[in-house]
């Protein structure tokens, strides 16, 4: 019972302090809850924007075209060197 009333006594002296300790943390308490609430909605968002995204362009290589420019290229070189 004494460390009880020793308690009590210490929290009616110092009102002043223990005021500013649950100012302080109350205000770390909503940081923490408004920082994680933040984290969880960026993640929502970001597995939903990735569900839904789709693909609409496909980019492939045109090789016959690629083989003729080669040997087009070739030919017009060897025209050049047998001048």
């Amino acid at each position: 019972m004494f460390v009880v009333k020793n308690a009590w006594k210490s929290v009616t002296r110092n009102k002043g302090r223990n005021i500013l300790v649950i100012i302080i943390v109350t205000i770390i308490a909503i940081a923490a809850t408004i920082g994680l609430s933040i984290r969880q909605a960026a993640t929502t968002a970001r597995n939903t924007g990735l569900e839904n995204t789709t693909v609409t362009a496909q980019i492939s290589l045109d090789r016959e075209k690629l083989i003729s420019e080669s040997r087009n290229q070739s030919n017009s070189g060897e025209s050049d060197t047998s001048d």
